[in-house]
């Protein structure tokens, strides 16, 4: 099995689209699909659902997946591992960074003074929403993620460590019936309201469910005060 076809496979099912994949893999679309077409031929089984409008893993596609991932994984661990015995570290170190506001913890700082300390080893960062990020730590398919997620929300198998948490704002009107409250738990906010409206996993809290699961249930606040608000979830940083 061609370690290429998996990645072109890998590509596809991350955009599903042939022809972002194409682009995302600097080939042609024509060429990435005769190297699909080749991949279901060797494997014996069609690995994509395609029409006009969509394109979709089938049952064969989807048992694929995790096993590529690790079989690409693995061969890049393998790489590693002769490029050490070699001499200076050397390689790729695959990270997913959450988007947030700036914090306590300067990210950019620690990756100059790695770069610094391991000058061969090359990053390739991905944003992605945080529960995505971490389950490619858990698969292989990415060495570190900086999530922002909670303790309980931490896939089983990973190590993680909470790196920084922001306050969170609890804005209302003058006569809501909260108004009066120096700190307001989570499990205190209605939970018909959202808070924030935004893409799961990415560093903005939204509605009840979330909110409870990355600070009621762990004692966090909410601290009234004035002036404007952001609500974050706990920047971590989850590793395999």
């Amino acid at each position: 099995m061609d370690l290429r076809h998996l990645k072109y496979f890998l590509a596809v099912a991350e955009t599903c689209s042939f022809t972002h994949a194409a682009a995302n893999c600097y080939v042609a679309q024509s060429a990435l699909s005769q190297q699909i077409a080749r991949l279901e031929k060797e494997v014996g089984a069609q690995l994509f659902s395609r029409t006009s409008r969509s394109v979709r893993l089938t049952a064969a596609g989807e048992l694929l997946e995790p096993l590529a991932r690790r079989i690409l994984a693995d061969v890049d661990n393998a790489q590693a591992a002769l490029d050490a015995l070699a001499g200076p570290r050397r390689g790729r170190l695959r990270l997913g960074l959450m988007q947030t506001r700036a914090s306590s913890f300067d990210l950019v700082e620690v990756m100059a003074e790695y770069h610094s300390r391991h000058p061969g080893v090359d990053f390739h960062v991905v944003n992605a929403p945080s529960s995505e990020m971490a389950a490619a730590v858990l698969s292989g398919a990415l060495d570190l993620a900086v999530v922002g997620l909670g303790p309980r929300q931490v896939p089983e198998g990973l190590d993680h460590r909470i790196l920084a948490g922001d306050p969170l704002v609890l804005i209302v009107p003058a006569d809501h019936a909260l108004a009066d409250r120096d700190v307001v738990h989570l499990a205190d906010l209605p939970e018909s309201h959202q808070l924030i409206c935004s893409l799961r996993g990415y560093s903005v809290l939204q509605g009840g469910e979330e909110s409870d699961s990355c600070g009621a249930g762990q004692g966090k606040t909410i601290r009234r005060q004035g002036g404007s608000s952001f609500a974050a979830n706990f920047p971590q940083i989850a590793t395999s």
